[in-house]
């Protein structure tokens, strides 16, 4: 019950936001009518950065970048080592990837960092280890923490059913490798 009452109560504050919380009116600041992703990729999450200019989508395999002022796609970057891509975030300069380890879901996962302003292709700054199966990451209103939600999904037989955790990457001294 505990779960429901809190799932209603952030209801609630969405609703209320929604109606009176300071939101005068909403519309679309942007809107690409061209394709966003590559042929038999799809877009699943997005996170811009407004300084650099740029837009970064996971696509599965990589990240794609595009320039917010048209949508022309830049490029990507992708994470060595590693599998599928599944989240990316950006603060204070920099871009975090999150990918399931090179084994699949059961191996250990991966976060890449890159500037935002780096060169399309480029090598991440810094790579590091998370947990299994990275599934979302975000970082702490300051920049200087990166976290990480791993699901931990088991095999198809639950052979291997690896735990779930989270991972908290401390970027308060740069991402340096």
């Amino acid at each position: 019950m505990p779960f429901k009452s809190f799932r209603h109560g952030l209801a609630a504050v969405a609703f209320a936001c929604a109606m009176g919380g300071g939101i005068a009116h909403a519309a679309p600041m942007l809107k690409f009518d061209q394709q966003w992703t590559q042929i038999g990729a799809g877009a699943e999450i997005v996170a811009i950065d407004v300084p650099s200019g740029r837009v970064f989508t996971t696509t599965g395999g990589s990240v794609e970048i595009r320039r917010i002022s048209d949508g022309a796609l830049l490029g990507s970057f992708t994470v060595p080592g590693a599998g599928g891509i599944n989240s990316v975030a950006v603060g204070n300069g920099v871009v975090a990837i999150a990918a399931e380890g090179a084994g699949g879901a059961q191996d250990i996962g991966k976060v890449a960092f890159f500037n935002t302003t780096a060169a399309p292709g480029s090598a991440p700054t810094a790579v590091v280890n998370a947990g299994y199966l990275p599934d979302m990451v975000t970082f702490t209103p300051d920049g200087n923490t990166v976290l990480v939600a791993n699901e931990g999904e088991p095999s198809d037989d639950y052979s291997n059913d690896p735990e779930g955790s989270v991972s908290i990457i401390d970027i308060s001294g740069g991402i340096a490798g």
